[in-house]
């Protein structure tokens, strides 16, 4: 029998499918076929190096002579190369690598380990972003600790931030939650990350227990910021979030699949911030565009008392700058 590594490609894709060809709809072979298929596979696809491969890679994979090599990702999908150099368990050495490259990223691959720094194929755009970070900066405003524990233990860096360089800490000290912000202290969190406007928590702490906390810990203030705006506090949704990410990198195919969606595309997260504020911060002058083209506010200012504009000055976007001051100039 003959076959390329499509042809591989196509049957494991067939196999993780449950035995349904994932292109014509058509079942090839029975649920109990394929169960028995991956299990060895998993057990013994790649002959004596079998154990050792399962213990580091934990992907069913079945490897030939000839130096082709398949691997089944259930539920998911299957891909195969082809590479004569073989290890001394007769198994393809780049067809391997290409497997360990893969798995750096991605944590599809080993059934028996998630590991949750890293992505996941099956996730909606930055969803490992907005269940990690996003979760620990949202948990910290409203002061739901045990979220932020889970997360912590789960490996979360506590010192990560979002797309302003807001981290944990800031947000659980803008908000006043005391028991927060020594647990994020006391388990390794920077007592002085600065965000995008240079600020520290110390310049967001209120609370004068906070203050103090964060003084004795070596906390030190960043640059001065203007008296906060009075903000409704809003639920953000996973889609908005998604937004500001697209709007950080100037994602304007996204923005245009979550507006097909049913974006709001003037909603707001916990520091008044909104899409076109976010990517006028960036310079992004193509979705800065399409953002004023479908409705969005210039006006809006964040709690730092901050519009679109400001933002583009503060950053020094100067065709941002141009465009906005032209918007704003046929709105008067």
């Amino acid at each position: 029998m003959l076959v390329d590594v499509e042809g591989m490609s196509r049957f494991g894709a067939m196999l993780a499918n449950n035995g349904i060809n994932p292109s014509t709809g058509e079942r090839i072979v029975e649920p109990e076929t394929v169960k028995a298929t991956v299990t060895l596979m998993q057990t013994c696809g790649m002959y004596n190096g079998a154990g050792k491969f399962t213990k580091d890679h934990g992907v069913p994979t079945k490897s030939g002579v000839s130096g082709g090599l398949m691997t089944v990702i259930p539920g998911i999908g299957a891909f195969a190369t082809w590479s004569p150099p073989l290890n001394e368990e007769g198994n393809c050495v780049r067809g391997i690598g290409m497997i360990e490259k893969m798995s750096a990223f991605y944590n599809n691959f080993n059934l028996f380990h998630k590991d949750q720094k890293k992505r996941d194929l099956t996730r909606k755009p930055y969803q490992t972003l907005l269940q990690t970070v996003i979760a620990a900066c949202t948990s910290s405003a409203s002061g739901d600790l045990e979220t932020i524990m889970r997360l912590h233990v789960q490996g979360l860096d506590l010192n990560s931030g979002d797309y302003d360089r807001r981290t944990p800490l800031h947000l659980a000290s803008a908000a006043g939650n005391m028991d927060i912000v020594k647990y994020l202290v006391e388990n390794g969190a920077e007592a002085s990350p600065h965000d995008r406007w240079g600020a520290t928590p110390l310049n967001d702490a209120q609370d004068p227990q906070i203050v103090e906390y964060l003084q004795s810990h070596g906390g030190e203030r960043g640059t001065e910021q203007n008296e906060y705006l009075e903000l409704p506090q809003v639920t953000v949704t996973d889609e908005q979030f998604r937004l500001y990410f697209a709007a950080y990198n100037g994602d304007v195919l996204l923005m245009q699949s979550l507006h097909i969606l049913g974006w709001k595309v003037n909603s707001y997260d916990y520091d008044g911030r909104t899409a076109l504020g976010i990517a006028a911060s960036e310079g992004h002058i193509d979705a800065v565009k399409y953002l004023i083209s479908h409705g969005a506010n210039p006006l809006h200012r964040d709690i730092r008392n901050n519009d679109a504009l400001a933002d583009a000055r503060r950053e020094n976007c100067q065709e941002v700058i141009e465009f906005l001051e032209k918007i704003l100039q046929k709105r008067q």
